[in-house]
């Protein structure tokens, strides 16, 4: 996803700074989150520790979505003014599943944050399976989507 992201800014360095920026304070984050948990420092139950990593992803989600977001306006401005006669170009199918896939990231990181921390441990244990389940649909839809695009007469 943010390699996709990157191409759709043409890699440029500011973006993938940000990126790569964002994405360590999120590893780091989720790192300090379970040192603190094991050496007892956070007093919490359980799942609390789990809201806070979930918090980390769901920002990180979050700015994905806004960048893949930003170059999908961009996209269309410029693809407004130039007809196309191709009805699933390859660009058009990176930019909109760069937009799709992080929105239902960012979704699926909300109702696991919402999960850990209002729910009780049946529904989290779904919610947990849930997101794995949604990572692998996402990715394999991906593949047929650019397959689609491919194998499209030009």
């Amino acid at each position: 996803m943010q390699y996709r992201v990157s191409c759709m800014y043409k890699h440029q360095k500011k973006v993938v700074f940000l990126m790569v920026t964002a994405f360590t304070i999120e590893v780091l984050s989720m790192a300090a989150i379970n040192l603190m948990y094991v050496h007892h420092t956070i007093d919490v139950y359980f799942p609390n520790r789990y809201t806070l990593s979930w918090i980390a992803m769901f920002i990180f989600e979050l700015m994905i979505f806004i960048l893949g977001l930003q170059a999908g306006l961009v996209y269309f401005r410029e693809s407004r003014s130039i007809h196309s006669f191709r009805k699933y170009g390859l660009r058009k199918i990176l930019i909109r599943d760069s937009i799709l896939f992080p929105l239902i990231a960012f979704i699926v990181g909300g109702v696991n944050v919402f999960s850990w921390s209002r729910l009780t441990s049946y529904p989290v244990t779904i919610s947990v399976t849930f997101t794995q389940l949604v990572s692998r649909i996402l990715g394999c839809r991906h593949v047929l989507n650019l397959r689609e695009a491919y194998y499209f007469p030009f």
